[in-house]
Order: C-alpha cells, then sequence, then structure tokens
C-alpha cells in the first residue's frame, strides 16, 4: 500500500490533465519508488511459487506501476486518454462502452474505463472531490474543469448507465496565424480578425458543438495587446488563457460556483453575476465568456452595455441562427414572451459573428473552416441580420466577399489602421 506521506501536490493544486505520465516532483518520485519496490516483491513471490516463466516481462513491470501511480497521483484510468495529443474526446456510456474521437474526427472504440459502473461513478466523485466538488450517487450530475481538460458526467437515475464525457483543452497557446496554417481561415480573414479585436469589437463564435469554438476564441484573444488586462468568466474553467503569460499579462479567470450542501452544512456559491461584477470592479477591459448556454446570456449582453470588449462562443447553426439563438437565451433567462427588446439589444451590442464548422476532406478525415464572418446589422424591419464579409465557398475552396463592413465597423477598424477596401479588395 502507498503510505500517505509520499501522496505529494493534492490534485486541486495543478493541472492533473496535462501532468506528465513520470513523477514531477520529489514526492512523487518517492512514490514510483516504492511502486517499483512493491512490484518487484510481488515479481519475486511469483516467481518462487509459480517458478521462472511467471517471472513480470518488463512491459508489465511498466503497465502495473503506470496504473498504481496514475491512481496515486493523476487521474485514474482516464489518464491514459489525457496523455494522447490526437485525442480530443472521450465519451463514456455505461463503463465499457468507450468511445474516442481523434483531432481528424476519426472515432474509435476502447476497452472499459472502470471495472463496473458503481466503480465508474466512484471515480468520477473522486475526482470531484479533488477539485471541491461533489458527485452525488445515485442520480449524480456534474461538470467539471480538472486542469486541462473538461468532464461531464451523469450517474444512475438520470441515465440508465453512468455517462462520462471529456473534452481536452488541446490547443491553449494558439493564434490567428495558426488557424490559417490548418485552413481555417484565410490570410485576409486573420488580418481582419485581429483589427476587429484590437478595435475592441463585441464577437461571437458559434457553431455546432466541439466545432472548434474554444480554440478559435483563444486564437482571437491572443491578437489582444499583451498589457490589456482580460478577465475569462465561464461555468467551469477551460480558456486557460492564464497559461500563456507571454500573450497575457495579466487574466482575471472567474469562475462561477455552485452552491453545495452536505447534510446541515452549506457553502454560498459565486454567481455569474458576481463574476462580473469583479471584472468590471477590477477594470478588466476585455471580457470573455467560454460559452452561453443559459445563465450567461444575460451577463454577457450586461459586460456588453458596460461598454467592455467581449467576446463569447454560442452553439448554433450559422451566423443568422447565433443571433435568433440569443435572443431565444434572454428570453428564456429574463422570462420574456417576445423576442423584441433581446434583438434591440443584440443589434445595438453585437458587431461581428464568425460560424465555424467541419469540411469533409476527400479521404474522409475533415478539418474545421471558418465559413463565415458576418457583421450584425439591421434589416429593413430595423431588426438584427448577418450580413457576410466572408463566406467559404466549398467549390472554390476559398473565401468570397459577398459584402463589406458598414460605417460603424469601418470607422473604429480605421482606427487601429485597418482599411478593408485597401486589405482586402484592393
Amino acid at each position: 500500500e502507498i503510505t500517505d506521506d509520499t501522496t505529494g501536490r493534492p490534485r486541486s493544486s495543478f493541472d492533473v490533465a496535462v501532468a506528465s505520465a513520470a513523477p514531477e516532483t520529489q514526492a512523487e518520485e518517492r512514490t514510483w519508488a516504492q511502486i517499483e519496490r512493491i512490484i518487484e516483491r510481488r515479481s519475486t513471490s511469483d516467481t518462487a511459487a509459480k517458478g521462472a516463466d511467471h517471472d513480470w516481462s518488463e512491459s508489465k513491470r511498466a503497465h502495473y506501476a503506470q496504473a498504481i501511480f496514475d491512481q496515486a497521483h493523476r487521474y485514474g484510468r482516464i489518464s491514459q486518454y489525457l496523455r494522447e495529443p490526437d485525442i480530443e474526446d472521450v465519451s463514456a456510456v455505461g463503463f465499457n462502452n468507450v468511445v474516442v474521437t481523434k483531432t481528424d474526427g476519426a472515432k474509435q472504440k476502447r476497452a472499459p474505463i472502470a471495472d463496473s459502473d458503481k466503480d465508474l461513478e466512484d471515480m468520477i466523485a473522486e475526482i470531484a472531490s479533488y477539485r471541491g466538488r461533489t458527485f452525488a450517487k445515485p442520480s449524480g450530475h456534474i461538470d467539471l474543469d480538472i486542469g486541462g481538460a473538461r468532464l461531464s458526467a451523469t450517474g444512475v437515475g438520470i441515465t440508465s448507465a453512468t455517462n462520462l464525457t471529456l473534452r481536452m483543452h488541446n490547443l491553449v497557446d494558439v493564434t490567428l496565424d495558426d488557424m490559417v496554417r490548418k485552413r481555417t481561415i484565410s490570410a485576409k480573414m486573420a488580418e481582419f480578425l485581429a483589427a476587429a479585436s484590437r478595435a475592441h469589437r463585441c464577437i461571437f463564435v458559434a457553431g455546432y458543438p466541439s466545432a472548434g469554438k474554444t480554440t478559435m476564441l483563444r486564437a482571437l484573444a491572443s491578437t489582444l495587446p499583451a498589457e490589456e488586462k482580460v478577465a475569462t468568466i465561464e461555468t467551469e474553467h477551460e480558456l486557460y488563457l492564464g497559461k500563456v503569460e507571454h500573450r497575457h499579462w495579466q487574466v482575471q479567470d472567474l469562475q462561477y460556483v455552485p452552491p453545495q450542501s452536505a447534510g446541515a452544512d452549506s457553502i454560498a456559491g459565486f454567481t455569474l453575476a458576481k463574476c462580473l461584477d469583479m471584472a468590471l470592479r477590477a477594470s478588466a477591459q476585455v471580457i470573455l465568456f467560454a460559452e452561453i448556454k443559459s445563465i450567461e446570456g444575460p451577463i454577457a449582453l450586461q459586460a456588453m452595455e458596460a461598454g467592455r470588449a467581449s467576446m463569447s462562443t454560442i452553439h448554433a447553426r450559422s451566423a443568422d441562427d447565433a443571433i435568433h439563438r440569443f435572443a431565444d437565451v434572454l428570453m428564456g433567462e429574463l422570462g420574456l414572451s417576445s423576442d423584441v427588446v433581446p434583438l434591440r439589444q443584440i443589434s445595438r451590442c453585437i458587431d461581428l459573428i464568425l460560424y465555424i464548422d467541419f469540411i469533409e476532406n476527400p479521404d474522409g478525415t475533415r478539418r474545421r473552416v471558418v465559413t463565415e464572418v458576418a457583421e450584425v446589422v439591421p434589416n429593413d424591419a430595423r431588426e438584427p441580420m448577418a450580413a457576410l464579409l466572408f463566406e467559404y465557398d466549398p467549390d472554390l475552396d476559398d473565401w468570397t466577399n459577398p459584402d463589406k463592413p458598414s460605417t460603424r465597423l469601418a470607422k473604429p477598424l480605421r482606427r487601429v489602421g485597418y482599411d478593408w477596401n485597401k486589405e482586402v479588395l484592393g
């Protein structure tokens, strides 16, 4: 048994999900040495009892050593997935039905992630406890930042089998130039988006789940001057802008904390409204919301109305759909029966919407492409609509420019040295 005095860092204090497979501290090195001694004793015992044919091979020793070390210092069996650089998602529907999604879109079946559904629920509860959260059993649900990845889990009672989803954050230090190299955007789009970011425009990144919205948001944020103070407001940390200090000198990474109770004891939460208040009091010049799903909507709108530059992501099927999706969120959260006021606020506050989607390659793989960059402008009924400034043409495998920026957008762009006619049309 691994002794308590060698357990090392608490798993709430560092990014376990991106930690090395090897020991990183003296305490972890002591644990590893102890594990090797335990394995040596077991191997010697097996050989003595069963003969030389039962001596443990080097690969078997390494396998068990890593498994025991991961249980002591990392996240147990899920650590193997967190280390594979080309995995984006891990989905477990029950302990023995595991599918991983690779960065190129390919899917693979994998070995069981636990020995039973109960074992899987116990593992989720243990991981939650490392981060100061609870996962109730049965009928538990949790969304959790585990330091380099996002974990979402639902227990038996809500579903027939325990569900676990891991979303990896593989690209944290990413730029618009990286997006150009991946052919997600064009060089002209990168110049335009960088100017819009520097001009402190309010920008939405829309798309389906796992389309690459968060990565695109990080790339947009990379264009901000390093000295500008940035605040991120999230229900679970996933932007990690504070990890790239050479791009952002100061990042106030605020996180919603739900209220928790255990018997007669209760812990007050920290609301998104309080997060916004903290960001405004701290004089953050740009406020980013990792995702607008529901309760984030009114808070994001307040940030825009407060005059702060803001960037957010939202699930939608197109740039135009993002407008109405956001209006629906505001209606639901504010208890409104009409979208007139939300649409008016959207028209006044949001400048640009990027829509990112998957494009299938001839070899069956896929790549992410920003298929639309649209300015939010009023239509004839004075409702907001998406005017396409860049649109991807799959036949050309290139982007066209159906429209040009309005005077409202062109003016702040010129203040940061960007001229649409020269950069795009000239």
